[in-house]
Formats: structure tokens, C-alpha cells, sequence
């Protein structure tokens, strides 16, 4: 017993506050980002806030067997995506009938947008990301325990990136799978950073001129956006979503190392560690719950702060109370087998 809290106080000091300040930012953005459809503010947040999780996934990557690594990912992102299905489907089918075996259809494909041979089917929403990075850190596991020299492992997933560009002009793919192949780039970017250290070396201020230059430019470009499939001035989007996902990761650092921004970035770190439970129960609130009953007017910006701002105390509360009762059902669990 003593060895598991030994083990447990040393996961948690290995947590990198930074790293899940920006995961909690970009969750919070992205519900904003469902919440505001005015371009611009669709084009900044999505500039980098989904690139974001790839590269952070990237940079948590660590090279494990084929199986260990789908059982891994199995447990942590495809049984959510299915527990959160299943809940969907449950609640849909008292709204329309004729709908659930749509709706079974659409979890079973992991259809995030419809498209071409698809467009008779519904969409799962946000818990499109599960499934997909799900068959992204499969594909680069694999890649990684065939492939040995770094070099010709940037080659491979470059040439998956352009495979998933190449197929997204023709078809959406099931599970979005082409999707997947472009965001090898994206893991293996954040598996470069974690070896070279470059989250910890100091920036220049003519480094951060540039990258924050490509993020303007990528803005600038078009809303890019995976489940879209909208990669605006291909492959020019994905070096500007990589520049702005680590100026932005490194902003992050900048503040949560800050002693002022200490209650701030608690704030966020809670989004962060549980973004996965807040994301699931977005997919829920987004659908069924109407706003437009409790906000009867037009979408003007001071509906869509208030509209946001139920969202998030909705989300907030629920992730709140599922992380308090998974903890304390732990803690019995805990104590039965003392």
C-alpha cells in the first residue's frame, strides 16, 4: 500500500502544470467555439486550439508494443467515446424513435461530418476527436516500432499527411481515418519537442517574432479545421497550426509559472485534467438541451457570453460531480482491500 501512494504523490508531481493550463484553455475555447460562429473568433480559436491535444500527444508518446499500446488507448478514449454513444442514443430516442438506429449507424462509423456517401447519416459532435486520435496513436505506434531512424519517420508520417489531404478531397472517411493520417505530423512534432527539450529552452525574442507571425498568417489563411477538412493553402496551414500550438503551449508555461496567475491557471489545470469528462458531456449538453427556451432572443454577443457562460457552469458542475464521485468510489475501493 505504501508503494501505490509512493507512486501515486510521484505521477502527480510529474504533471506538467503548463501542459494542462493549455489543454483546460483550449477546452474552454472549443465549447466557445461551438457557441460563436462569427468567422473571425472560429478562425483564431481554431488556428490552434485542436492541434493543441496532437502535439501534446505527441509529446507524451512513449514507445510501447503493439498491444499494449490498443489495450492503452482502448480504455482511455474509445470505451468514453462508446459510454458517451450509448448516452446519446439513450436520450435521442425519446426525442425521435426513428432516429436511433441513425444514430447507432453514425457511432458505429464515428461520423464527425456529413459528407458525400455519409450525408444520410447524423454526426456524433465533439467525441469525433476520441475515435480519432484513438486510430492516430495506433497508426504511430506502429510506424514507430517498424521504423527506427528519426529521419525517415518524419518522411513516413509527412507522407501520411499527405495521403489524409489527398483522400479528404475525395471521401470523409469512417472514424475520420484520413484525418488521422494528417495528424501524424502532429505526434511526431510533439515527440521531436519532448527529445530536443525544446518546451524548456529559452526563446528568443526573434523566435517569438516568427512564430507568432506564422499563427497571424495562419489566421489570416482560412478557418482550419480537421472535422472540416478544411486546410486552407495546404501544407502552409499545418506549419502555422504547429507554430501557434507551441507559442501557445509556451505561453502557457510563461504564466503558470507566474505567482500573479497562480488562481488562474488552477482554474484551467482543472479543465485540462479532466478535458476528456468535459468533452463527453459537452457532446450531451450540446444537443439536448435548448437555449434557445431560456435565451428567447436574437444571437447577438451578449447572448452568446450568456449562453457560453451557462454552458460552462452546466459542463463545469457535472464534470465536478462525476470527478468527485469517481474519486470517492476509488477511495472505498481503496479501503477494501486494505
Amino acid at each position: 500500500m505504501e508503494l501505490k501512494k509512493e507512486k501515486n504523490a510521484i505521477s502527480k508531481q510529474n504533471r506538467l502544470e503548463y501542459i494542462d493550463v493549455a489543454r483546460g484553455i483550449a477546452i474552454i475555447l472549443m465549447i466557445f467555439a461551438h457557441t460563436c460562429h462569427e468567422p473571425i473568433t472560429r478562425r483564431i480559436i481554431y488556428s490552434f486550439h485542436m492541434p493543441i491535444f496532437f502535439v501534446i500527444s505527441g509529446y507524451f508518446y512513449k514507445k510501447r508494443k503493439f498491444k499494449e499500446e490498443l489495450e492503452k488507448d482502448f480504455f482511455s478514449l474509445i470505451i468514453p467515446y462508446f459510454i458517451t454513444c450509448i448516452i446519446v442514443c439513450f436520450l435521442d430516442y425519446f426525442n425521435n424513435r426513428n432516429l436511433l438506429m441513425t444514430n447507432i449507424k453514425t457511432s458505429l462509423l464515428g461520423i464527425g461530418v456529413t459528407h458525400g456517401i455519409l450525408n444520410d447519416l447524423t454526426t456524433v459532435g465533439p467525441i469525433w476527436f476520441l475515435a480519432c486520435m484513438f486510430f492516430s496513436k495506433i497508426l504511430f505506434c506502429i510506424i514507430n516500432n517498424i521504423i527506427k531512424k528519426d529521419k525517415i519517420l518524419l518522411i513516413v508520417c509527412i507522407l501520411f499527411n499527405i495521403v489524409g489531404f489527398t483522400i479528404s478531397k475525395f471521401i470523409f472517411l469512417p472514424f475520420s481515418l484520413d484525418v488521422a493520417f494528417i495528424i501524424q505530423v502532429y505526434l511526431y512534432v510533439g515527440k521531436y519537442i519532448k527529445e530536443k527539450g525544446l518546451f524548456e529552452r529559452k526563446l528568443s525574442i526573434k523566435s517569438v517574432v516568427i512564430l507568432l507571425s506564422m499563427w497571424i498568417l495562419g489566421i489570416i489563411l482560412g478557418e482550419f479545421n480537421y472535422v472540416g477538412r478544411l486546410y486552407p493553402y495546404y501544407p502552409l496551414c499545418i506549419v502555422t497550426t504547429i507554430a501557434s500550438s507551441y507559442l501557445f503551449i509556451r505561453i502557457c508555461k510563461f504564466f503558470s509559472s507566474n505567482t500573479y496567475f497562480e488562481i488562474f491557471s488552477k482554474i484551467f489545470q482543472f479543465y485540462g485534467i479532466y478535458s476528456l469528462y468535459i468533452l463527453c458531456i459537452h457532446r450531451i449538453e450540446k444537443d439536448f438541451i435548448d437555449y434557445n427556451l431560456l435565451i428567447h432572443t436574437s444571437m447577438n454577443k451578449l447572448n452568446i457570453i450568456l449562453i457560453f457562460s451557462l454552458k460552462m457552469l452546466i459542463v463545469t458542475t457535472i464534470a465536478f460531480l462525476l470527478t468527485y464521485i469517481i474519486k470517492k468510489v476509488k477511495k472505498r475501493e481503496k479501503v477494501c482491500e486494505r
